[in-house]
């Protein structure tokens, strides 16, 4: 077992087996491989297996010795190794940290993810797919990039498939010249990825669901040609850490709002707000829900369809407004500068109204708020319409119902507060 790892970019030294300074202390170590042996813990472990892109991972490809493991990188008259680990546990939250080092060679793609099955779960336990799923991609260095760039992100599977979130970093250090840490901190409220020890960004993920997942440490060609630099990558250690029960609620504050001051989701005007998801709509007429730019929205059609009728083109629901009274509705849709702006319209109706502004007009890239007017609703069942108008990729993320009349949203807006019912007029 090494006694010390030599960390020259960051400057400070880390004993086997040492707590990184930056994961909080009411995380508990509950599991950790330092891979200071001389073979594969196969009792924790599963080897991955079978083809996967351009590989064909082998548990030969992955060796331990001299404190890493090691997952060896050749070509063979154009058949290319590959492999990893899989963890046998399943987690569903905690802190997972783990010290790597790319190969970095073109088109090699070295990751540390997450997902529902195991290299066998998929084929024996099919039922497995039609539970909520994502995969937490803690990095993943893709293959056209050089050894100085990873991307990390998440992506929801079921029962809705896009990002959650997808983002970049660069760095100055060369990744495949010395061990780096990535980790990441998951629960039914948040994700937040970290590298060498900072937060690279948190992710709020409250509704989204997930059925637990396991630790994928894993290296395999993704582009022909691909060619090794140094002819391996390697991982130092895996640490799994677990929050004691007594310091979530605190430590779900602390992150939560630190989202929301970053996202500017902490909206709450001086009056009666009533917040709308989009993809709540009892009614989805023509209209799909996808994910997008981490939050689930409804998506209008992609083709003009000049059969549809303006009914089937538009989503209803119903809210129960407890207090009569003039409220300002603002809509958050999306536009876009450099590809048809303007072009991906729709309109909102209240109570059969339909307001004056056109959605999808801001000529801001990307999601924004726009004022649809006022109205006066009474108390009771209250009908919301939402027209693709366009029939061209229109996108409505969310609503708001506001008394004060002088208030604007900003970023995503506050959490929803309103119950969606049949009865709409």
């Amino acid at each position: 077992m090494r006694l010390l790892l030599l960390f020259i970019t960051t400057g400070f030294i880390l004993f086997a087996g040492e707590r990184s300074a930056y994961i909080p202390q009411e995380y508990k170590l509950i599991w950790n491989d330092e891979f200071s042996g001389t073979s594969v813990n196969t009792n924790a472990w599963n080897y991955r297996i079978g083809k996967a892109k351009l590989s064909v991972c082998d548990a030969s490809a992955v060796t331990v010795a001299n404190g890493a493991m090691k997952i060896s990188l050749t070509e063979n008259n154009g058949v290319y190794s590959g492999g990893g680990l899989i963890t046998k546990k399943k987690y569903t939250q905690g802190f997972f940290e783990v010290a790597a080092k790319m190969d970095a060679g073109p088109g090699w793609h070295e990751a540390f993810w997450t997902s529902w099955a195991d290299s066998t779960e998929a084929v024996f336990n099919p039922e497995l797919k039609k539970k909520p799923r994502i995969e937490i991609d803690c990095f993943e260095h893709y293959g056209a990039y050089d050894g100085f760039k990873f991307t990390y992100g998440t992506i929801q599977w079921y029962p809705l498939q896009g990002n959650i979130n997808r983002d970049y970093h660069t760095t100055d250090d060369d990744l495949s010249a010395a061990f780096h840490t990535y980790g990441f901190e998951v629960n039914d409220d948040f994700i937040a990825y970290y590298f060498d020890g900072k937060l690279l960004k948190a992710v709020d993920i409250r509704g989204v669901g997930q059925t637990g997942f396991h630790l994928w440490l894993t290296t395999i060609a993704t582009m022909s040609n691909a060619q090794a630099k140094h002819g391996a990558a390697y991982f130092d250690y895996l640490r799994c850490y677990e929050l004691e029960a007594s310091a979530y609620p605190a430590r779900k504050k602390a992150v939560l709002d630190r989202i929301a001051a970053e996202t500017g989701g902490a909206s709450r005007s001086a009056g009666l707000d009533l917040w709308i998801e989009a993809e709540d709509f009892i009614d989805k007429g023509a209209w799909t829900v996808e994910r997008e730019s981490g939050a689930a929205v409804l998506r209008g059609q992609q083709k003009k369809d000049p059969k549809k009728t303006e009914a089937e083109l538009t989503a209803r629901t119903a809210i129960d407004v407890m207090t009569a009274g003039k409220y300002r509705l603002w809509v958050r849709a999306r536009d876009f500068i450099k590809n048809g702006q303007g072009t991906r319209t729709f309109n909102v109706g209240i109570n059969g109204r339909r307001s004056e502004t056109t959605f999808g007009t801001h000529g801001v890239d990307g999601y924004a708020w726009q004022d649809g007017g006022v109205y006066d609703i009474p108390a009771g069942m209250t009908t919301i319409s939402l027209i693709d108008s366009s029939q061209f990729y229109a996108r409505c993320d969310k609503m708001l119902l506001t008394t004060d009349p002088a208030f604007t949203p900003n970023g995503i807006g506050g959490q929803r507060n309103v119950e969606h019912k049949e009865g709409w007029k």
